[in-house]
């Protein structure tokens, strides 16, 4: 049997903690927001999956060349496109390492991607509607947060109309010698 799957990067508590202040900040706009559990970085975009073992293992050959690095969440904001908004989310920084990770994942998995790499935590999904009337309220936050990433994660992705993501593994980047970058 098959399963909607994504990879991702799983968010640490006290950055989940700080979205959840972020949200309490935005709650007077009425709009729906991501459960806390649900925080995450995409890498891959869903697909179904049938062999779970043979992802892990991919991901491990995509990890292979990979150090632990540092995810850098720079600022608040809509997107993907401030004219016609349809997520709050926190932007972070591309950084070389998290660029090279993507890269190495999409050419594991064999997937071209043409649409532009904005690494991002989406906060809250916006309607038609609720884009429209946001479009005009600028929503800006500069931040400061930043957390190491030591892992990436395979997430199930619910099919439609289920709730919740669960992550089916977390395949740990391999150790190398060097820090992480700040």
């Amino acid at each position: 049997m098959s399963k909607r799957v994504f990879v991702g990067i799983g968010i640490p508590q006290e950055i989940i903690e700080e979205c959840m202040n972020i949200q309490a900040e935005l709650s007077d706009l009425s709009i729906l927001f991501i459960p806390p559990e649900d925080i995450h970085l995409t890498l891959l975009p869903p697909w179904e999956m049938i062999n779970q073992s043979s992802i892990e293992e991919k991901i491990r050959i995509a990890l292979r060349h990979t150090k632990g690095f540092s995810l850098h969440l720079e600022h608040l904001a809509l997107g993907p496109n401030a004219m016609k908004p349809r997520f709050i989310w926190i932007v972070c920084s591309a950084s070389e390492e998290l660029v090279k990770l993507k890269k190495a994942l999409l050419t594991v998995f064999n997937i071209s991607d043409h649409i532009p790499f904005i690494p991002h935590l989406t906060l809250a999904r916006l309607s038609q509607e609720d884009g429209k009337r946001l479009k005009h309220q600028p929503i800006k936050k500069s931040l400061k947060l930043s957390v190491p990433v030591t892992s990436v994660e395979l997430f199930e992705s619910p099919h439609q109309g289920g709730a919740g993501y669960k992550i089916l593994a977390s395949i740990p980047i391999p150790f190398h010698r060097s820090t992480f970058s700040h």
